[in-house]
């Protein structure tokens, strides 16, 4: 079975969550504005993943049908329930700047700030 990122796929369906309307607002045929979205997120996806190492990529790719690791998910405290992935103190500075690129392929400018605010 072919592994897909988990997070690629969560951030492909919320990249695309927003685009109709999106859309509505250029008034630009609506396939064309969700091929551009998602060529933008897969190109970021990917260029996250190639900074990682094979270590760090085994540990934020999951099988997409991997139903184990989606009820797992919860945004308790850490201490209540384990959490996969990396955390982003444990990243170089262009991985960073790479988990960067890819939220803000995938949120709206919005979103983007208010992940930014919460880090801070």
């Amino acid at each position: 079975m072919k592994k897909i990122p988990l997070f690629l796929s969560l951030s492909l369906a919320a990249g695309l969550g927003g685009l109709s309307v999106y859309a509505r607002s250029l008034q630009a045929p609506k396939a064309l504005v969700a091929d551009a979205t998602t060529k933008k997120i897969v190109i970021a996806a990917e260029a996250l993943l190639a900074t990682l190492t094979p270590e760090q990529r085994k540990s934020v790719r999951y099988a997409f049908d991997d139903a184990r690791q989606r009820t797992n998910w919860s945004n308790l405290p850490v201490g209540f329930n384990g959490r996969g992935g990396l955390r982003m103190g444990s990243l170089s500075e262009p991985q960073q700047k790479a988990v960067h690129t890819l939220l803000q392929a995938v949120l709206s400018k919005s979103g983007y700030q208010k992940i930014i605010d919460i880090m801070n």
